[in-house]
């Protein structure tokens, strides 16, 4: 589990497969210029955050987006393969309106239980990010952390440590504040 300690989290800027609602999973796509202007718009709204240090998936859609926060911060970067994005198996390349259509789902609905049987479990997904954030956290307790990843991700760890929360997907390059309180966390924009 986590320890009780706030973090940011920052999913990737848009790529042109964003744009096109296609899933990406662990296909490598860089930021499209909309993608570059919203990492330095994300690095904006980080100033003052407190942020001292970022961790990175290696995708370059995120490290990519990690770079230009970290630079225009000035702060150090590292990378963590556990931070990847999911593995969608079969589907990654596919429309998601498409397969959604295909499968009756309706638009702001999960899709977990319509993925095909090579993509990566949601509980897997849970564990590696979980167990990447505490590392950080627990490695750099007086540093506040961001960390730079995906989509899937996102969904993975607010679903686990806000449970109450609707469903929905983060923006792209949209700082969230996860912060623990007595009996839950709470997840908010910055």
């Amino acid at each position: 589990m986590l320890p009780q300690i706030p973090f940011i989290f920052i999913r990737h800027g848009q790529t042109d497969w964003n744009a096109a609602k296609r899933w990406q999973g662990r296909i490598n796509i860089p930021l499209n210029e909309v993608g570059l202007q919203q990492a330095r718009n994300a690095a904006h709204k980080l100033r003052g955050s407190g942020i001292q240090r970022l961790v990175t998936s290696p995708l370059v859609r995120a490290h990519r987006t990690a770079e230009i926060i970290a630079q225009e911060l000035a702060i150090p970067m590292d990378i963590d393969q556990r931070l990847m994005e999911r593995n969608y198996g079969a589907f990654e390349g596919q429309n998601w309106e498409e397969v959604r259509r295909r499968h009756s789902i309706p638009d702001g609905q999960p899709h977990e239980h319509i993925l095909p049987p090579d993509a990566e479990q949601i509980e897997t997904v849970r564990q590696r990010v979980i167990e990447a954030i505490a590392f950080w956290l627990l490695s750099y307790r007086n540093q506040p952390i961001g960390f730079v990843s995906h989509g899937g991700c996102f969904g993975a760890i607010r679903a686990k440590l806000c449970p109450d929360t609707t469903y929905s997907s983060a923006g792209h390059a949209e700082p969230y504040r996860f912060q623990p309180t007595e009996t839950a966390w709470t997840c908010d924009t910055l």
